[in-house]
């Protein structure tokens, strides 16, 4: 009988960018692409180096190692052979060492590719804006972002996002990198023309006119950026919120009623921006008729809902002034101008109100400055005395526009608004 004959069977694997389509028996291979300079590890199966077996591992580029690793580190482009022989004894026969080969083909990195985006497109001086990356990689490798926010060369932040303020108008570099695990990166940059908003603001003359005199209100507003024309300065003299009571730099009015009137203007640029300032104007009552005027030639006294009880004196007001956009309104000033020791309540309904309600003392209200409100929000001051005849003030915010306001008086003891005595 012929003797027994041994075959030895050597597998060849090629390693791609996918998993081998034939698995090895004898040790496992790495999967995905393999990059000059990438550290991999190859691992012997299951008992296949147990004890007594000797296992000893083999490159092409001459690399060698024993034991059930082998851990190799390719410094170039190109393909190689991994050889594993598994010795089950060390006095056995040559042809009972089993051997299994794999090619392993290490790549070139290929970069990723970025973009950015900036939100908003046109960013204005002085407001955060939001900058955000995406990249795509070849190799499906993952990326991290690095950000450079000055220009300098150098890394200001990192993620997919960032947010950056321009203190200034004029050109802005942002400039992003995605960066691979092998050193691969892409860089997208973008220069964004930063505008400045118009400033707009205003004084009147007198600061307290009386009833039926003129009073001059002089825009004193300015554009970072350029010049502002006359016909782009505009006034809401009467406090519907319309800017279509005159147009220019300086505008005159005349208030028929006393107490708070709201008036605002609006400034635009040449780049389309717009700024909306708003702020109350108090009218005094005009002075009484002169000594020996005829009862027929003055004019009547309005009727009243309000019985001539005890007025608080001074009067209350409630005094408003700040800056309306679409967003909202940011009040710049809100105070309440009463003496000490009266009561005063304020309600707060919409979007963006620090409270429902809440009495405060006589004085600025600081929670409700500066913050933005909504347009729909509205606000109710009651301020009383007992025994005296309270004010009622109510706002409400609009969209682009002043304040809508509304001053009434109250009953003493009420809590519904009436008209108001002379």
């Amino acid at each position: 009988m012929p003797p027994p004959v041994r075959i030895a069977v050597v597998v060849v694997l090629a390693l791609g960018l996918c998993a081998p389509a034939q698995a090895a028996t004898l040790f496992t291979v790495p999967t995905g692409p393999i990059r000059p300079g990438q550290s991999v590890t190859f691992t012997a199966r299951g008992s296949t180096c147990a004890a007594p077996v000797r296992c000893t591992w083999t490159s092409s580029d001459t690399g060698a190692a024993t034991g059930a690793t082998f851990t190799r580190t390719f410094s170039a482009v190109g393909t190689y052979t991994v050889t594993l022989a598994a010795d089950p004894t060390p006095a056995s026969d040559p042809r009972d060492v089993r051997r299994e080969s794999a090619t392993v083909r290490v790549t070139a990195n290929r970069a990723p590719s970025v973009t950015l985006a900036a939100d908003p497109a046109v960013p204005l001086a002085g407001v955060p804006l939001a900058l955000r990356a995406t990249a795509t990689d070849p190799d499906g490798d993952s990326v991290v972002f690095a950000w450079d926010l000055d220009a300098d060369g150098t890394a200001d932040a990192l993620g997919a996002t960032a947010t950056i303020v321009a203190p200034s108008a004029g050109p802005l570099t942002v400039r992003v990198a995605a960066i691979d695990p092998f050193g691969g990166s892409g860089v997208a940059q973008q220069t964004l023309r930063v505008l400045a908003a118009p400033v707009a603001a205003f004084t009147v003359e007198p600061a307290t006119p009386t009833v039926g005199a003129p009073a001059t209100l002089t825009s004193t507003s300015s554009d970072p950026d350029g010049q502002l024309a006359d016909a782009d300065v505009t006034w809401d003299l009467d406090g519907d919120g319309a800017y279509d009571d005159a147009t220019g730099p300086a505008a005159q009015t005349a208030f028929t009623t006393p107490g708070a009137h709201v008036v605002g203007l609006r400034v635009r640029d040449a780049d389309g921006l717009e700024r909306s300032v708003f702020r109350d104007v108090v009218a005094l009552p005009g002075a009484p008729p002169a000594q020996g005027t005829s009862a027929s030639a003055a004019s009547p006294p309005p009727a009243t809902t309000v019985r001539p009880t005890r007025t608080m004196s001074p009067r209350p007001i409630v005094r408003i002034a700040g800056r309306a956009g679409r967003r909202g309104t940011r009040f710049t000033r809100f105070e309440i101008r009463a003496p000490a020791g009266d009561r005063a309540r304020i309600s707060c309904a919409g979007r963006g109100c620090p409270w429902k309600a809440r009495t405060v003392a006589p004085g600025r209200v600081r929670a409700l400055e500066h913050r933005l409100l909504r347009p729909g929000v509205r606000l109710v001051v009651h301020v009383t005395r007992a025994g005296s005849i309270g004010k009622y003030t109510r706002i409400v915010i609009r969209r682009g526009r002043a304040p809508q306001r509304t001053d009434r008086c109250l009953r003493p003891g009420g809590r519904l608004p009436t008209a108001c005595p002379r």
